[in-house]
């Protein structure tokens, strides 16, 4: 086997693992991408569907909307979090191969980041779930049976002071007449 001849083996080598593993990447990434849209679906489907239930139910038994906004809030959390329970997703059941083969093993660090993009992304949504279940309970932990919400009686004295500052400004305005905001006139006795 001649030079050329060896060189030229090397490079079809090289060509075909290229192939096969960039068909690999691209397979396993869309399988990875499909089962992150399936999730966040899947989660949306049930949280809308527990939502809807609790606040049928609750409107047809009770007839109060009051009490229908909180069982729409109380269903899509209920929805949401027994998702979590069943769904059984994990980032890495659907981690991309870091085995590049000979040629391209430098491309191993950029798929170990995209892997971990994967499982950041997981954490970032359980988070994001935490912090509305949080938002939502506190919401219908301040709302009272009178209809005034808590953060109402505690934003009161902010409106009634910026009110009264407006109010203020513009008895100013009265005041000082049409000529505000323009040079004092000069006279030249």
């Amino acid at each position: 086997m001649g030079y050329g001849e060896g060189r030229s083996l090397l490079y079809a080598d090289k060509a075909e693992e290229e192939w096969f593993e960039q068909d690999r990447l691209e397979k396993e990434l869309k399988a990875a991408e499909d089962a992150v849209s399936k999730e966040s679906k899947g989660s949306s489907a049930l949280s809308f569907l527990g939502s809807t239930l609790a606040a049928g139910i609750t409107f047809l038994t009770t007839k109060d909307l009051k009490s229908t906004a909180k069982a729409w809030a109380l269903g899509g959390e209920a929805g949401k979090w027994g998702h979590r329970l069943v769904s059984g997703y994990d980032p890495e059941d659907y981690a991309l191969s870091t085995d590049m083969g000979t040629f391209d093993v430098s491309k191993g660090a950029d798929i170990e980041e995209i892997n971990r993009d994967f499982e950041e992304a997981q954490k970032a949504q359980f988070w994001k779930d935490i912090t509305g279940t949080g938002a939502t309970l506190l919401t219908l932990g301040g709302m009272k049976s009178t209809g005034i919400d808590w953060l109402d009686k505690w934003m009161s004295p902010v409106v009634q002071n910026e009110g009264a500052e407006l109010l203020d400004f513009q008895h100013k305005l009265q005041l000082k007449g049409h000529d505000i905001g323009t040079r004092p006139s000069r006279s030249y006795v």
